[in-house]
């Protein structure tokens, strides 16, 4: 379970894995709306962003009726025979206003550099009591992540790419260690930036670790989905597990009482606005009517 996988082990430990988080993102949800719909659950129009190959989609599908989209459609999605499947960025959803009943993201918010953007059209999309179902990695995760990455770094392909890479640097910048050109040893300068690759990295579209490992804090996916205008409904503990690659650990939900875990699923709302003296309905479309022939 905690050593390092052989491909086949890999591809079964991630399976797995998936299986018993999407189990626990489908009991949340559950919840969420037998809740709303008071008894049994209502037939929801959904909305997946990313959905890959298309795992998720049959567990989707007891809520209602899915939209599966992704920005590349892979074989495995075509063959899971959704009847809607939409080739699309999630900056430019081709849906019209206040569609969708709920709108569901499986850790794609990594991949997202432009949050604002994003957040904007996903509320576009969803009507007003439109659940967002998102799950994202956490720290606990990258930290995780170290020893698999420290094993993908130190392989000897990449070993022997790194070195060949470092001496066309050398023969391309025209000097030998320690020689100076303006005041500047560029040796150095590609022996730095050797060092940098061998550091731990991050991911997604956080290259480095110290930044990745803020930005994927349970504190600050809070802050930014309280930014971006939704109000958090429920911010649950999925599981705590490391890469496939080499787990390091066994999944396990047994430390979600203590908050450790390395995904967590946020079940979003809108945010409504209010403005204090904002008038609502009919009597606001007449006084504008009023100011407009006057």
């Amino acid at each position: 379970m905690i050593f390092p996988k052989s491909r086949a082990g890999e591809l079964e430990h991630r399976r797995r894995k998936r299986v018993r988080e999407i189990a626990a993102i489908m009991e949340a949800l559950r919840r969420r709306l037998g809740g709303i719909a008071g008894s049994g659950l209502p037939d929801l129009d959904i909305l997946e962003i990313g959905s890959g190959n298309g795992f998720q989609i049959p567990y989707l599908r007891k809520l209602g009726r899915v939209v599966a989209s992704d920005i590349y459609i892979k074989d495995d999605l075509k063959r899971n025979q959704n009847p809607e499947l939409i080739q699309c960025d999630v900056n430019y959803i081709p849906f019209c206003d206040n569609y969708f009943d709920l709108v569901f993201l499986n850790h794609v918010l990594v991949y997202m550099s432009d949050m604002d953007r994003v957040f904007a059209e996903l509320q576009r999309v969803g009507h007003s009591d439109c659940i967002y179902a998102i799950s994202v990695p956490t720290s606990l995760w990258l930290l995780l992540s170290v020893p698999a990455q420290y094993r993908d770094k130190l392989s000897f392909q990449k070993r022997r790419s790194l070195w060949d890479k470092l001496n066309r640097k050398i023969l391309a910048s025209g000097t030998t260690p320690g020689r100076r050109l303006g005041g500047k040893s560029k040796w150095s300068e590609v022996k730095r930036k050797a060092l940098r690759k061998l550091l731990p990295s991050g991911y997604g579209v956080y290259p480095g670790f110290s930044e990745c490992w803020r930005a994927f804090s349970v504190r600050h996916w809070k802050e930014l989905f309280e930014r971006g205008g939704f109000t958090i409904e429920e911010a649950q503990p999925l599981l705590l597990y490391g890469p496939s690659e080499w787990p390091l650990i066994p999944t396990t939900a047994i430390f979600n009482a203590w908050g450790l875990s390395s995904s967590v699923l946020f079940l979003l709302k809108k945010t409504p606005v209010h403005y204090p003296n904002e008038k609502s309905g009919l009597a606001a479309r007449r006084e504008k009517r009023i100011l407009v022939e006057s």
